[in-house]
């Protein structure tokens, strides 16, 4: 069943052409580091909500506006942004994808994006720390990309990112588990969500995928957010700015994110 994007204002399909446009979406992975790396954006940058996207494989959810505090818009599951400024399309995802349904999802993204000519898209995707090996301890952030030399070129010389390692075999995996000849030089996103689907279904495409991943742990992940969108506004210079640094903000649904603060009486 294809991708169904209705605009929200009239009930119609969002069909326009976005020649031109990125498109960012977050992987649901570990720590929900590229759901938070969104909700930043969309704080920051304030884009325009222009669509709700319906799918099979999308789990239903339904509450108050995450990001204006006495909105009386009801958010759904999965949820369109447009920026015009910065020439980006926002796909915020507040609920999960299925596991059987997760392929399908992915390809209708895919179609969507090459039928509304889209120049790229950036998956915004977190992955397990647990599972770095030696070499990846230098830094937090690797990236991959799809069939772009020009991007490949420009992520390690300009942005100085590395390209995910490919591994011979995954560092958790029990001794003769699995057939390990077949492990050979293999991508590994462990806890990556969506980010690995996107890649490999992407390779026999034109149009540029790429994912910018940061190793996470569950925990408090709004550090590990506020990387990944450091690294998206360097690269695209889209956060606006206030005395040359980025004007991040929070959205308000993080207030309490962690509860209320501990009584200063316990200390």
């Amino acid at each position: 069943m294809p991708l169904s994007v209705i605009e929200t204002s009239t009930g119609r399909q969002l069909e326009e052409d976005f020649q031109g446009y990125s498109l960012v979406i977050p992987s649901l992975g570990v720590g929900n580091v590229g759901q938070l790396s969104v909700d930043i954006l969309l704080a920051s940058m304030q884009p325009k909500m222009v669509a709700a996207i319906q799918h099979p494989s999308l789990l239903p959810a339904v509450g108050s506006d995450p990001l204006v505090i006495d909105s009386d818009r009801l958010m759904t599951a999965c949820e369109v942004f447009k920026s015009e400024e910065s020439k980006l399309l926002i796909i915020q995802i507040r609920s999960s994808v299925t596991k059987t349904g997760k392929a399908s999802f992915v390809d209708d993204v895919l179609e969507w994006a090459t039928q509304a000519h889209l120049d790229k898209i950036i998956v915004l995707s977190s992955m397990s720390a647990e599972e770095r090996v030696d070499s990846q301890m230098s830094a937090e952030t690797r990236f991959l990309v799809n069939n772009s030399d020009t991007i490949r070129n420009h992520m390690m010389t300009t942005l100085g990112l590395i390209e995910l390692e490919k591994k011979d075999k995954f560092p958790s995996m029990i001794p003769g588990g699995k057939d390990e000849t077949q492990l050979k030089n293999q991508l590994y996103i462990p806890g990556g969500g969506l980010s690995k689907a996107f890649h490999n279904k992407s390779e026999d495409i034109e149009l540029p995928v790429v994912s910018l991943l940061t190793f996470a742990s569950e925990g408090d992940n709004t550090g590990d957010a506020l990387r990944l969108v450091a690294l998206l506004d360097k690269w695209l210079g889209i956060i606006p700015k206030m005395n040359e640094r980025p004007a991040l903000k929070f959205p308000v649904s993080w207030n309490h994110m962690f509860g209320n603060p501990a009584p200063t009486r316990i200390y």
